[in-house]
């Protein structure tokens, strides 16, 4: 369970959330550690960026980046589908797989913008990246 202060993302809220990324910046030896075989070594220090994005209208995507290098390294999620519950300034979302649930988070929608309250997801154990403390994820939100 991670709870967390983000920074707010701006976000049109005349209609429900919908669609948006959700950010870790994970420490670039703990990735080196935990996928060699994605992220050799590097004289950076610069964090890999794991981004899992979300949409009503397709299906989510989730990829890590390597900002000392610019690649990008898809990560299949099989068949993943958002949910969405709406309560009174918030916004539960859901990525669900036949069998578990990959993603879980809660958004607060308050002045016209949108911060991450709660995250939960399988990814980073998926990923090989151990417990432990990380900066706090953040949402992202995403142009139509």
């Amino acid at each position: 369970m991670t709870t967390i202060q983000s920074q707010p993302g701006e976000q049109a809220l005349g209609a429900p959330l919908r669609r948006g990324a959700i950010e870790w910046a994970i420490d670039r030896r703990t990735m080196v550690r935990a996928r060699p075989d994605v992220f050799p070594e590097s004289r950076s220090r610069r964090p890999v960026m794991l981004r899992v994005v979300f949409d009503r209208a397709a299906s989510p995507v989730a990829e890590l980046t390597d900002p000392a290098t610019g690649r990008v390294h898809p990560i299949p999620l099989g068949e993943v589908r958002p949910s969405f519950v709406d309560e009174p300034m918030m916004t539960h979302v859901e990525l669900c797989s036949p069998d578990h649930v990959l993603l879980s988070a809660t958004i607060r929608t308050e002045g016209g913008q949108a911060r991450l309250i709660y995250v939960r997801t399988t990814l980073l154990e998926r990923l090989h990246v151990p417990g432990g403390r990380y900066r706090a994820p953040t949402f992202v939100s995403v142009p139509d």
